[in-house]
């Protein structure tokens, strides 16, 4: 838009003074907005890359267990997994199982 009033004059071409200070209000609203819709979509991006899922529902056991009477020194959380497939790996990695 910016780009379009430059090369056409589309708002600041304007003759009387007035209508050249609502053409500049526009450009500056324009500018705005889209400066704070550049800002939250990147809000959203970045806020949607954290993992807190895992922590979570880690918690969320250990709690339930703790409840129960397992006592919390017993018990080994893995916060690193991403999917179910990773969290058998890494127990995996920590227990043995004996048959």
């Amino acid at each position: 838009m910016v780009a379009l009033d430059i090369r056409f004059n589309l708002f600041t071409g304007w003759k009387p003074a007035i209508l050249r200070a609502v053409g500049w209000l526009l450009r500056t609203v324009i500018v705005l907005l889209s400066a704070v819709t550049v800002f939250f979509c990147g809000r959203v991006i970045t806020g949607g890359m954290v993992n807190t899922a895992g922590r979570a529902e880690a918690a969320v056991m250990r709690d339930i267990l703790t409840e129960h009477g397992v006592p919390e020194d017993r018990l080994i959380l893995e916060y690193q997994a991403q999917t179910t497939k990773e969290s058998f790996r890494n127990i995996a990695g920590i227990v043995s199982v004996e048959e």
